[in-house]
């Protein structure tokens, strides 16, 4: 089982990139070896990250993180199921545009910070092992 110290450690992590709400039974019971997998509630209008540094007394570690089942988020409408590519509502405000080249669509994209989240570690471990 993963120890009772580890656990809020993994959620802390995670907690860089929205709510962490649950962990697999495999993470759990470490099964996965160096992966953790985490349920986490994210907000679909921000920038998903590829990493989260994590830092501790002096020391930064780059977790890298994958997503598995990542919806389409429309960022102009802020809808599901579509992306801006395919808005339908962006196609009525510009009709004779052509919707699916990324340069017309950029200047409507949102401006996003590029510098991965950072976490302060508050716990005393001093090796995290999964």
């Amino acid at each position: 089982m993963l120890s009772n110290l580890l656990l809020p450690t993994l959620f802390e992590i995670a907690s860089g990139l929205g709510t962490p709400l649950i962990t697999d039974d495999a993470t759990l019971n470490r099964r996965f070896g160096l992966f953790a997998r985490v349920l986490v509630d994210v907000d679909l209008s921000e920038q998903f990250f590829e990493n989260v540094i994590v830092e501790r007394e002096g020391h930064a570690l780059s977790v890298v993180v994958q997503y598995e089942k990542q919806p389409s988020f429309c960022t102009h409408c802020k809808m599901m199921c579509h992306d801006m590519h395919n808005c339908l509502k962006l196609s009525s405000l510009h009709p004779k545009e052509s919707l699916n080249s990324t340069h017309n669509l950029a200047h409507m994209a949102p401006k996003h910070n590029s510098n991965p989240p950072s976490v302060q570690l508050n716990e005393t471990l001093q090796h995290i092992r999964i």
